[in-house]
């Protein structure tokens, strides 16, 4: 175990944007990560309360390409309906198309527990995000551990399959998520 420089943070894991994978990566590098470290998982930045704000201690969190995310979401729900897990959106992910699924999820209001955006509000000076697409290297960064020593596991995969956005749902995702999606290039966006 590497002691990683670093006082108290606060972790916030949203859904399918590689937390577990982080966290992982935490408990073996930093040392008491659970001691010195608040992990919400699936709470929101409000969750932490005023004092964080004001204390100015460093707050992590990790977005991802919410393309990728919803897509995760779809195979990581069918992988649990085969898995014998029949409740509520596994079932309808099983027995849907992408496009369809995607249609229920936005029509519910369901939307992952949340946009990335609704978990990270409102954005502080203190709030440190890092990409899912380049973890390894942010993470290590945030810690101040050389990249080069360290390895950041890919926990919680699921078996993917290409899918077809139809340009109408990649704007209605788009819309959603314009706060998360400036900090991607260009070409990611509709």
């Amino acid at each position: 175990m590497y002691i990683a420089p670093y006082d108290d943070f606060a972790f916030i894991h949203i859904n399918k944007t590689g937390g577990r994978s982080a966290t992982a990566f935490m408990q073996e590098n930093v040392r008491g990560f659970y001691r010195v470290a608040l992990h919400f998982v699936h709470k929101p930045l409000s969750f932490i309360g005023q004092e964080w704000y004001e204390s100015q201690k460093r707050i992590l969190s990790i977005i991802r390409n919410p393309y990728d995310r919803y897509e995760s979401l779809y195979f990581y729900r069918r992988q649990k309906y085969r898995q014998g897990n029949e409740a509520g959106q596994n079932v309808d992910a099983y027995e849907m198309d992408f496009p369809e699924w995607m249609d229920l999820i936005l029509d519910s209001g369901e939307i992952l527990d949340g946009t990335q955006d609704s978990f990270l509000n409102p954005w502080t000076d203190n709030l440190h995000v890092i990409k899912l697409e380049n973890l390894h290297k942010e993470l290590c960064a945030f810690l101040n551990l050389d990249p080069c020593r360290f390895k950041t596991p890919h926990v919680n995969k699921s078996k993917r399959e290409p899918v077809k956005w139809p340009t109408l749902l990649k704007r209605d995702v788009y819309d959603l998520e314009e706060s998360i999606f400036q900090h991607y290039p260009e070409e990611v966006r509709p």
